[in-house]
């Protein structure tokens, strides 16, 4: 299974407890991403292989972070600097720089970790890449990311609703096809139900969307 594979794996399992020392949020915050992404995957039908890559660039996301102050990173956007902000915009190409001198993995994890903070509008970063240029495992990422930042408390921001978490993903979803907005937002918007199964409700209706964005990347192409 792809748990045993990550499990099984050095290079992902040391760079995670290497997260958790750093940072108790973030290491939750990568578990988190790295389920949500496998789960978006599986829905995409990718194979067991890029599964477990994509586990892998999920999981190890935010290793940049590790080498930026601690105070920067949980400052929250609006409590840094101009220039504490760049350096914080650093840390998809820190980590990715940094998992390609140190381990083995293949170029789409990578790919995946350098460009998770890509937008399709090109006003992403820190490559400026837009459209169908940002790697698939990158959108999973964002997508995830976002979702389970925005549901998680911390604090430098309010926890949303699932539900509220979702309009708000669906917002990123709007730069995939401008065109398509309506059937974007009527597949992921709903009221979604209490109790624990809340936060799984909301991330399979996210991998319907991004299970449609593929394919209206298909058709584009």
């Amino acid at each position: 299974s792809v748990v045993d594979d990550v499990i099984c794996n050095g290079d992902i399992m040391c760079n995670i407890m290497d997260i958790k020392s750093y940072d108790d949020y973030i290491y939750y915050h990568s578990i988190h991403v790295g389920i949500l992404s496998v789960v978006v995957g599986a829905r995409l039908g990718l194979s067991h292989d890029k599964l477990c890559q994509l586990a892998a660039a999920a999981l190890l996301h935010d290793i940049g972070k590790r080498f930026i102050d601690h105070d920067i990173v949980r400052g929250g956007k609006a409590h840094r600097s101009e220039k504490e902000q760049e350096v914080y915009r650093s840390h998809p190409k820190i980590g990715a720089e940094y998992l390609r001198e140190t381990c083995r993995f293949p170029a789409d994890v990578y790919e995946g970790i350098m460009e998770h903070h890509e937008c399709y509008n090109g006003e992403g970063y820190p490559l400026g890449k837009k459209g169908g240029g940002i790697h698939l495992f990158a959108r999973i990422i964002r997508i995830a990311d976002c979702y389970d930042a925005k549901v998680s408390a911390f604090p430098a921001q309010k926890s949303l609703s699932p539900s509220e978490a979702l309009e708000y993903v669906t917002r990123i979803l709007w730069l995939c096809s401008q065109g398509k907005w309506q059937r974007i937002r009527s597949a992921a918007k709903s009221n979604c139900p209490t109790g624990s199964m809340r936060w799984w409700h909301g991330i399979l209706r996210i991998s319907r969307c991004v299970r449609w964005c593929a394919s209206w990347r298909r058709e584009r192409c």
